[in-house]
């Protein structure tokens, strides 16, 4: 029994580090990439020749006040259209409501906050717990003197985050029969499952149960067959969702982009649309479905902290969830953004965070937020010859500081390794809202199987 225990961790650590924390930086040919967005047929990337080059060996790497300089130039540029309170201060007439984030001081009490908060001319919309943050309407004539307010360190536009990818259109329903399903360059879920080694973990009598995985996303269909329920018996009660909650105003928990759905089936889903042939990597586990994400596949800000800070509350009083699995992200923000900090929270709450890296490669430097946060699993995507696909985002990733304004401020640039761990993506077939089966690619589709296998 020890031996048979001992070879199922090894085979755990094995899948998820069968990729350096300090992954090799991986450099193409010439051949042109074909990009996520044009891959909704299923069709991987043509083989091209990949070469290997040698990463850094330190875990960080402080650049050059020279280099420093220039590439906090460039990183401002990109920060201040992200993040210019300026620029959405001057779209606003004076009287126009805007909302934004207002951060103070960790050395401000909760108190002092409330008494701060109360005497200005808002509407609080909320008041986060773990991180001194209140969520604010105010005036945008008014938007940019709350930086001046003592205690206040810096003042967040009420930006917006987008999904990383939107599983195709086409539905793949079982009238076309799983002949049809089984040819073609799409890569299968039965597939990918043994690519990482779940159905070995399987064999040893690992299949999740027991382990709860958030999914924090644009919803999930709970009445999709592959996630109604756990053994799939109309005659019990045995929800595989066991928990929905909506921070999307005006929408309901239930998934009306198909991207939550695909990631949540990919983790866990039983496999009874598809007679078991589509099982999820873990089809023992249960779901939170986490809605913070729109039917256009957008999210603000606050939505996005609100959906940290409950899976959060969660963990410290009923113990789950265990694991969180997020395919979103945005532009390379500080470890020490409001959001990151809430991200790192969780994992010192016990939560396991998996992060999509992305789908801006083949360049360096392209890892988002917040899998550049160096305590998350920041999942890459791979075809299905295991070799890093030419949108996958890749590293190294930054640590810098920022004024009240957003601006990036000194010389401390510090390089940090970009992905940790990759998984297979490229056309997997994954359960869609609805109902049926789609196709599902990028790292958005890695990531829940890195997710599933921190469940076994």
């Amino acid at each position: 029994m020890k031996k048979t225990k001992l070879l199922s961790i090894l085979l755990i650590l094995t899948i998820l580090l069968s990729a350096s924390p300090l992954i090799s930086f991986v450099s193409t040919t010439d051949t042109e990439s074909t990009s996520e967005q044009n891959d909704q047929t299923g069709v991987t990337q043509e083989e091209s020749e990949h070469k290997e080059q040698a990463s850094s060996t330190l875990p960080n790497l402080p650049l050059p006040e020279d280099k420093a300089e220039q590439l906090k130039n460039v990183l401002n540029i990109e920060m201040q259209r992200w993040l210019s309170l300026e620029k959405i201060v001057s779209l606003h007439r004076p009287n126009d409501k805007i909302t934004v984030l207002i951060e103070f001081d960790e050395s401000v009490p909760r108190g002092a906050i409330l008494k701060t908060v109360s005497s200005l001319d808002v509407e609080v919309k909320h008041i986060f717990n773990f991180v001194p943050i209140v969520t604010v309407d105010v005036p945008a004539g008014k938007a940019l003197t709350l930086a001046n307010l003592p205690g206040v360190k810096t003042v967040w536009p009420n930006f917006r985050l987008q999904l990383y990818s939107s599983p195709s259109l086409t539905d793949l329903k079982p009238l076309q029969g799983q002949e049809k399903l089984m040819v073609g360059p799409r890569l299968l879920l039965n597939e990918s499952r043994s690519m990482i080694g779940a159905e070995s973990l399987w064999d040893l009598g690992y299949n999740g149960s027991g382990i709860v995985v958030a999914v924090i996303d644009s919803g999930i269909d709970w009445t999709h067959p592959d996630l109604d329920d756990m053994d799939d018996d109309p005659t019990t009660f045995d929800p595989k969702v066991i928990d929905s909650v909506s921070f999307v105003p005006a929408e309901d928990p239930m998934d009306y982009n198909g991207h939550g759905t695909a990631c949540a089936g990919i983790i866990a889903g039983t496999g009874a649309m598809s007679g078991g042939l589509f099982k999820g990597i873990s089809p023992g586990a249960y779901l939170m479905n986490v809605k913070a994400f729109d039917v256009t596949g957008y999210a603000e800000f606050d939505w996005i902290m609100r959906a940290l800070e409950y899976i959060l509350a969660m963990k410290l009083r009923y113990g789950v969830p265990h694991i969180a699995s997020n395919s979103w992200g945005g532009i390379p923000f500080s470890p020490d953004f409001p959001m990151n900090r809430l991200v790192r929270a969780c994992i010192d709450a016990g939560i396991v965070m998996v992060f999509a890296a992305g789908n801006s490669g083949p360049n360096f430097f392209t890892v988002g937020s917040p899998a550049n946060v160096p305590e998350v699993i920041s999942v890459g995507a791979t075809d299905k010859f295991d070799r890093l696909c030419l949108f996958s985002s890749r590293g190294p990733t930054f640590h810098f500081d920022i004024d009240p304004y957003g601006y990036i401020i000194g010389h401390h640039l510090t390089l940090r390794t970009g992905i940790t761990v990759t998984a297979p993506s490229g056309g997997v077939v994954s359960p869609r809202a609805g109902g049926t089966y789609t196709l599902f690619s990028g790292t958005s589709c890695a990531t829940p199987h890195v997710a599933g296998v921190a469940a076994l």
